[in-house]
């Protein structure tokens, strides 16, 4: 499957709404996703199946000079482990061009953990309880790049 990583349109908040409500325990509703994508300074890419309208995932972030922080990443459950969730990372790196990248995973999420450290980055802090339904910590893993 080639898949094509472009920044999400405001037409694309139904669809990343429902990959949210079958991903996440706490998941953004429509009105937030399309708050998101009307943000300034907000980044938020779709990866699609070339030849394709349906979206396999997301990736929502932020960014200045400095720094990036990854606030939300997520694949159609189908698609998952199939290269969706590396593409977006990587296009997301490549569209901020900053030194350091964060982001935050589940302590109990141990393949998201593991995805993460593949890729490169490294735990740098727990945070207690930072997760509801269910509740859990949060582990902040930090990639630093050499630019």
């Amino acid at each position: 499957m080639e898949i094509t990583v472009t920044s999400a349109l405001p037409c694309d908040a139904a669809q990343i709404e429902e990959i949210e409500a079958l991903s996440f325990g706490d998941p953004w509703s429509l009105t937030a996703v399309e708050s998101e994508l009307d943000r300034s300074g907000s980044l938020i890419l779709k990866a699609v199946s070339k030849g394709e309208n349906t979206i396999l995932g997301y990736i929502i972030g932020v960014s200045d000079d400095e720094s990036a922080y990854i606030e939300k990443i997520a694949v159609l459950p189908k698609y998952r482990r199939s290269g969706v969730g590396e593409a977006l990372i990587i296009g997301f790196i490549d569209r901020v061009h900053c030194p350091i990248i964060s982001l935050d995973v589940r302590r109990s999420n141990t393949s998201a953990f593991a995805f993460y450290e593949r890729l490169g980055f490294k735990s740098a802090a727990v945070r207690r309880r930072m997760y509801d339904n269910p509740k859990d910590d949060g582990i902040t893993m930090i990639m630093e790049l050499n630019l």
